[in-house]
């Protein structure tokens, strides 16, 4: 439990789920000599998301209203394009692949290229923003032998294995297999990568921090997998629904718009 929960939890006490209160004066670094009023808590449905921007402090972290339960990221913020890897722009071809998933210049521009290994990697970002790691994965259509994929961490520490497309706001999160599909589906909704298949029970309690509703939407080759987590974790939400995808349904990623809006009307 951080010292300052108290003042943290005052300053979210009145804001509706996904409002900050910025310009406060941060409760750790007191504003440095300049008094700076560089402090912002966020209201999530079961706490406060809380940051300070001034460059030399960087206090953030979680707190919950319910509980005691406190969260504060171990690893600083990091450029996307810093990467424990050779990594160079992506050419015209990577930006040509990528955009057949519908993705935006925005979100391609995260994405970088490992020409040791010759994979596309993306970052990935816990939930407040901060880089944990990241992806990076070959894909047959590039002319690539291969579609492997390998994840890495910047540290060894037990933290939550996923990745967060937003920094949270919303009660409802759409749990989707990889970053595309996450990248894809958030451009309508909140999404969260579990970076495969499985769901661990602290990362599902992790979720349930941010977010009251989840719903499962994986892969048409994962519906037994997604049956069976959705059995183990209900009583972590208020809701805990399936997307059941008929044989034959396209991934996420490869969804229209169309196709997208139906899924999660």
């Amino acid at each position: 439990m951080s010292e300052h929960r108290d003042l943290i939890l005052k300053m979210a006490e009145g804001l509706a789920d996904g409002y900050s209160s910025n310009g406060n004066t941060c409760p750790k670094c007191l504003g440095g000599n300049s008094r700076d009023k560089s402090f912002s808590v966020t209201r999530v449905h079961d706490g406060a998301v809380y940051h300070c921007f001034r460059a030399k402090c960087g206090f953030s972290g979680f707190e919950s209203i319910r509980t005691n339960q406190s969260y504060s990221p171990a690893v600083k913020k990091k450029e996307v394009v810093s990467f424990r890897k050779p990594t160079r722009t992506l050419t015209d071809e990577h930006k040509t692949f990528l955009k057949r998933f519908n993705l935006n210049d925005y979100q391609i521009a995260n994405f970088r290229w490992s020409f040791t290994d010759d994979r596309l990697v993306h970052p990935i970002f816990n939930f407040m923003g901060y880089q944990i790691g990241h992806v990076s994965r070959s894909y047959e259509e590039l002319g690539q032998t291969s579609s492997l994929k390998a994840i890495s961490y910047w540290e060894s520490h037990d933290h939550p294995k996923l990745h967060f497309n937003q920094v949270p706001t919303e009660p409802t999160v759409y749990l989707v297999e990889d970053i595309v599909s996450a990248l894809r589906l958030g451009q309508f909704v909140d999404t969260i990568a579990l970076l495969g298949t499985n769901l661990r029970e602290y990362e599902a309690q992790h979720i349930s921090r941010f977010y009251r509703n989840a719903v499962i939407f994986l892969d048409e080759d994962a519906n037994r997998k997604a049956v069976k987590m959705q059995t183990k974790f209900s009583l972590f939400f208020e809701t805990l629904s399936l997307n059941i995808r008929s044989e034959g349904s396209p991934d996420p990623k490869d969804m229209t718009d169309d196709e997208i809006l139906e899924a999660i009307q």
